[in-house]
This record gives C-alpha cells, sequence and structure tokens, in this order.
C-alpha cells in the first residue's frame, strides 16, 4: 500500500554532478531573474559558465519580450554563445522565448523543476549580488551605485577556482581599476580547465560528505513515490499517496511516469532526491524491508539481543547505623 512508505523521512540528496568546463568564453551561458527590489525592479542576471563574467541588467517589467531586448543588448557586446539555461519561469518557458532562442540559434535547456542547485552558477551569483545590496539598502545607501561598485571588484579579482579574474578569461586582458598594479609583467597563464576541475571535484567531496550523499539505485520501469512538495499541513505525508513509473534517469534528474489517482501517461520531470523507490509491505523474498522509518526484525532475532548491564544499587553508607525497612 503506497500510504505504508507517504509518511518516510525524506531521503538524503545524491552525489553532485559537477557541469564541465566549456573548451572557450562565452559559449555556454546561464540566466535567471532576481527581485523584485525596492524600487519594483527586477534584476536580469547572465552568467558564462568558463569565466564566471556576469553581466546584470535591471528591468522593470519581466515580460518574454523585455527579456529578450536585454539578451539582444548583452549579445551585441560579447556575441551569440551556443547554449543558454535557464529555470522553469513562466518568461523563459513562454513561445515567444522559444521562438527566439531557435531564431538566434541558441540550444535553451531548463533545470530540473523544484530543483534550483541544478542552476547553481547562477543562483551562486545571485546569492553575491543580494547579499550586497541588502547591506547596500540597510545603510541608507543608492543600491544601483553599490551595484557597480560590486560589478567592477569582482570582474577584476582573481577567482578562487581558474586564479585569474573573469574579465582575464573573458577579454584576455586585465581591466583597470583605482587599485594601483605593482606588477605590470604578464603573468605566466595557467591551465584553467584542470584547475577548474580539481577546484570542483575538492568542492564535491566536501559537500557529498557534509550532506551525507548517496547514489539513488532507480531503474527504468521502477515504481516510485513522489515526494510531497507543496503539503497541505503539519500531518500530511512526506511523500504522495500515488504511484509513479520511471521512465529514465540521466545523472540526478528522473523522468517518471504518472498513474493512479493522477490523469495517467503524464511525464513529470524531478530530481532523485525527490523521488522513493516503493517496496511493499512483505518485501521481496522474505527479506526484511523497510517501509517506512523502522524496520520489521523477526520476533527471534530480539529474543537472541543479550540484556544491557545493570548497576548494581548500594545503600549508602551513612545509613548503616540505621535499620531500613524495604
Amino acid at each position: 500500500m503506497p500510504w505504508v512508505s507517504a509518511s518516510s523521512k525524506k531521503l538524503s540528496p545524491e552525489p553532485i554532478k559537477r557541469t564541465v568546463l566549456p573548451k572557450a568564453p562565452w559559449q555556454d551561458v546561464a540566466a535567471d531573474l532576481l527581485g523584485p527590489l525596492p524600487g519594483g525592479e527586477y534584476l536580469f542576471v547572465v552568467v558564462d559558465y568558463f569565466s564566471r563574467y556576469f553581466e546584470v541588467d535591471s528591468l522593470k517589467s519581466v515580460l518574454s519580450k523585455n527579456i529578450i531586448e536585454s539578451l539582444d543588448r548583452i549579445f551585441a557586446t560579447h556575441g551569440i554563445p551556443e547554449s543558454i539555461k535557464t529555470d522553469n519561469v513562466p518568461q523563459f518557458i513562454s513561445e515567444e522565448f522559444q521562438m527566439y532562442m531557435v531564431n538566434i540559434g541558441v540550444k535553451h535547456t531548463t533545470s530540473t523543476p523544484l530543483w534550483p542547485q541544478s542552476n547553481g552558477e547562477v543562483e551562486r551569483q545571485n546569492r553575491t549580488l543580494l547579499k550586497s545590496m541588502r547591506i547596500a539598502y540597510s545603510a541608507g545607501k543608492d543600491w544601483k551605485k553599490e551595484l557597480n561598485k560590486l560589478l567592477l571588484a569582482y570582474r577584476s579579482t582573481p577567482h578562487v577556482t581558474a586564479g585569474v579574474s573573469p574579465a582575464k578569461l573573458l577579454f584576455g586582458r586585465e581591466i583597470r581599476t583605482k587599485i594601483p598594479c605593482i606588477n605590470q609583467n604578464e603573468e605566466k597563464q595557467c591551465d584553467v580547465a584542470e584547475k577548474d576541475a580539481l577546484m570542483k571535484r575538492k568542492g564535491k567531496e566536501y559537500a557529498d560528505r557534509t550532506r551525507q550523499a548517496s547514489e539513488r539505485p532507480l531503474e527504468k520501469g521502477d515504481t516510485v513515490l513522489e515526494q510531497n512538495t507543496k503539503p497541505k499541513n503539519k500531518l500530511s505525508t512526506t511523500f504522495e499517496n500515488a504511484l509513479y513509473k520511471v521512465k529514465s534517469k540521466k545523472g540526478n534528474e528522473v523522468m517518471v511516469e504518472s498513474g493512479g489517482i493522477r490523469i495517467y501517461g503524464v511525464e513529470y520531470r524531478r530530481n532523485a532526491a525527490h523521488v522513493r523507490k516503493y517496496e511493499t509491505e512483505e518485501g521481496m523474498n522474505g527479506e526484511k524491508t523497510v517501509t517506512g522509518e523502522t524496520e520489521d526484525i523477526p520476533e527471534r532475532e530480539l529474543e537472541q539481543k543479550p540484556d544491557r548491564p545493570r548497576r548494581e544499587c548500594r545503600v549508602p553508607k551513612r545509613f548503616d547505623e540505621y535499620l531500613l525497612y524495604k
């Protein structure tokens, strides 16, 4: 019965799948919207995966046509990339935006629904921008002016992963700032790809260890439960009372097909952390099966479990001269 496992605790995430560094600057980019801000504006952020250089545009309206106009201005400066990755907000999956991508020859991919970490590069930049603007706003400063200062500082500062600044990787030169340059000699070009892979591997190992990540043994045809992402109240089960079939699994992304109480045959794209392999209460071949947060253990195993040692209780010495009654 599906409700036996529906109330189980959430599963730990799968190990991180790192993105491969592109071979050239402005080849693969990511885009996202940040807002609304105090004045009603939104920030449209576009990040280059190779250099970590990001462009920011302030938009008063976030209709698809306004986003397209902003991309036209950015692409006029840096050129048209080969691919762009976004989340699943209506502006990015609209027919108008899809046709724009087709007309300019850009491959458009979207992140896994309900899992913003899969578009992590631009999400990380958004946190940096938001923190800077929040500090400026709380101090009564103009956040737009402070944003320009942040962009100049970020673009000219060597990145911890690449070892050189985003501007250097994108333009092939350092941009001038108010900070005087002590060493005018051209530094030896480091192998950015190797250093990027090394830093990503270290970050992945640390993140997988702290999050207790583990691979999800899901295969095509498996019956699974989907996590209840919109619980109605505190007593709502962790997983929905409906069964799904796994259609495919690529990396951390799983395609499942609905059945039962939902419209049969509809496919959903989810992260592997949002699905749990369904197991019957009886288990398979008479083996012990985890159906919830507890495990069924035969009574004979409980009988063989040794008793815990007990501490010997003694009467304190100060009562030796007294006659004690039980």
